[in-house]
């Protein structure tokens, strides 16, 4: 009998063993003496148990090994290079293509790590086409993941998926605290810091509206660098709070409803905070944003940035972003909201001072001045 078909005629003869167990017991408990019999089922069930825990060892075992042969077998099929301090496994005729793309990522990172590179763990990227196994191997000591390069995905898709799968290595190896802060990459696109313009302009916050004003305290507060304690109050006026809450109209229960017609019906700012009193903050300024400002800090401080990010002794986050940055925060917060600024989007994208919108209100005025009355009189 095969280990497979011995599994699953276990369970149900542990059960058999148990249930009998059971039924003697009550007699035991009675009598107040050992049963010959009982005993020996419950020698039996006890010797019973290990085997099948020796099973599941087995199994993870076998996975374990499945594992291995399926990287084995990918190393055989692949060549192998090295970019920055990680070695990358690539089929023979997407090896130029796979190089190009993960050479590309690495400049465009590595100065979030420039002189601390021996500081990330030593990656191996298995770029491919067709397998389909496991995002991430862990395989002893060497940690694999995979990157789809499919022809199939626009090149500017493979170029993004290879910064962010590096940026996830750069990432693991921030500070707790760090990571969890920022939540996301430890980098953001410059065609994403227009985003990050449209919501230090346009989030319903008075701590982002101050934050755009130019008061640099409050950038910080905004991202919730110290902490979310008090936060609703903090970050968000009355009004602010009102639309927040009517933005969750799927309140459940009498109770939460009628909490929520208060507030957002009636206006009553005392149902607002009972709404609100046992829920998280909601942080104005979002990941995208917050992850915007850890990787100026780590540009802005140049070689050795990210060390210093990481070093043991460091106090707040606060502290730890200033350390990496070589400067104090005010500094920091002015680069970095100046950079998001500029990247802010045109409203008028440039048709404001073109001859097309003059022509266009010339057509306009015209035609008002065709539907006037003195036109039509004469």
């Amino acid at each position: 009998m095969s280990s497979g078909s011995g599994g699953r005629g276990l369970a149900p003869r542990i059960f058999l063993l148990a249930l009998a167990l059971f039924s003697s017991g009550s007699g035991l408990a009675a009598q107040g003496a050992p049963d010959p019999v009982l005993e020996g089922v419950r020698e039996e069930l006890e010797g019973l148990l290990p085997l099948n825990l020796r099973l599941g060892e087995r199994a993870r075992a076998a996975e374990e090994a499945q594992r291995a042969s399926r990287l084995q077998e990918a190393e055989g099929q692949t060549e192998t290079f090295s970019v920055g301090p990680f070695r990358v496994l690539s089929v023979p005729e997407q090896r130029e293509l796979a190089e190009e793309v993960i050479r590309q990522a690495w400049d465009e990172l590595r100065p979030l790590v420039d002189g601390s590179e021996g500081l990330l763990e030593r990656w191996t990227f298995l770029v491919h086409s067709y397998w389909r196994q496991e995002d991430r191997i862990a395989i002893g000591d060497t940690l694999v993941r995979r990157i789809d390069m499919s022809r199939r995905f626009p090149r500017a898709y493979l170029d993004r998926k290879a910064v962010e799968t590096i940026g996830n290595t750069l990432f693991a190896g921030m500070p707790p605290e760090v990571a969890a802060w920022a939540g996301g990459q430890p980098n953001v696109a410059p065609d994403r810091l227009s985003w990050v313009a449209r919501e230090l302009i346009t989030t319903p916050s008075r701590a982002v509206r101050r934050c755009f004003r130019g008061e640099l305290p409050w950038c910080l507060d905004a991202m919730a660098a110290h902490g979310t304690k008090g936060g609703w109050e903090r970050w968000y006026s009355p009004d602010e709070r009102r639309f927040y809450i009517q933005s969750r109209t799927g309140a459940d229960g009498p109770r939460t409803k009628a909490i929520w017609e208060g507030c957002v019906e009636a206006g009553m700012d005392e149902a607002c905070e009972v709404f609100l009193r046992d829920r998280e903050p909601v942080i104005p300024l979002s990941t995208e944003a917050r992850a915007s400002l850890l990787g100026h800090v780590l540009r802005k401080g140049g070689p050795g940035a990210f060390q210093r990010l990481r070093a043991e002794g460091q106090g707040s986050l606060v502290e730890r972003l200033s350390a990496a940055a070589g400067e104090p925060p005010d500094q920091f917060l002015a680069s970095w909201r100046a950079e998001v600024l500029q990247a802010q989007s045109s409203a008028s994208a440039g048709l404001a001072k073109s001859p097309f919108t003059a022509f266009l209100w010339v057509l306009l005025l015209g035609f008002f001045a065709v539907r006037s009355t003195r036109w039509r009189l004469g």
